[in-house]
């Protein structure tokens, strides 16, 4: 069955389509372009870099929305084996309650962020410039962006906040928190225009 008949079936079942561990998959980026219509990637799966050392497909996400189509972005266990595979990666979703139904749509509006360690505290906009908060200190904190480079991108620690201002050039940004084990805590692509104060 073709990916695209698969994915327009889940939706039509009222399903939440997410693309899974691309890079352990060994999936072209233009694959994952032409693909329309699943609601998250994955961008970080356990088993997958536990077993095959391709846990993190990062690069999608950023290609992805670099054309255009910032998606949201989960990080889970796919586990197997239930022994190095588990419990070792998670979403955390802002719902006002515990329920499938809160969940659900806290996972539909992207209020949440994926993580397999580190928490967000929180995460501020405005001026064009960007705060996250941390409650225990990064080994670094890595504001991803389109621009090829920047020498503010990285903030090394160890740090419970960081602060970027926001380039011209720049049509999206998120962030990687990373503590001093490796593990890191990848927020959703952030609102940049609403931070600029921009409308279109």
């Amino acid at each position: 069955t073709p990916p695209q008949q698969i994915i327009d079936t889940m939706r039509s079942c009222g399903a939440w389509v997410t693309l899974a561990h691309p890079a352990w998959s060994l999936m072209h980026h233009q694959d994952a372009l032409d693909l329309i219509g699943y609601d998250a990637l994955e961008i970080y799966s356990t088993i997958s870099d536990t077993y095959a050392g391709r846990g993190c497909s990062a690069g999608y996400a950023d290609v992805l929305a670099s054309a255009g189509r910032p998606v949201l972005l989960t990080c889970v266990d796919d586990s197997h084996f239930h022994d190095r595979d588990a419990l070792r990666a998670f979403v955390m979703v802002s719902a006002p309650a515990l329920g499938r139904g809160p969940i659900l749509e806290g996972l539909r509006q992207g209020r949440f962020y994926a993580s397999n360690g580190p928490l967000i505290s929180a995460i501020r906009m405005g001026g064009g410039v960007v705060e996250v908060e941390c409650p225990q200190p990064m080994a670094r904190i890595r504001f991803m962006s389109n621009a090829q480079w920047s020498a503010r991108r990285v903030v090394e620690g160890p740090v419970r906040s960081a602060q970027y201002t926001l380039m011209p050039q720049e049509s999206w940004l998120r962030i990687e928190c990373e503590d001093e084990c490796g593990r890191v805590a990848w927020s959703p692509f952030l609102p940049i225009d609403a931070c600029r104060g921009e409308s279109r």
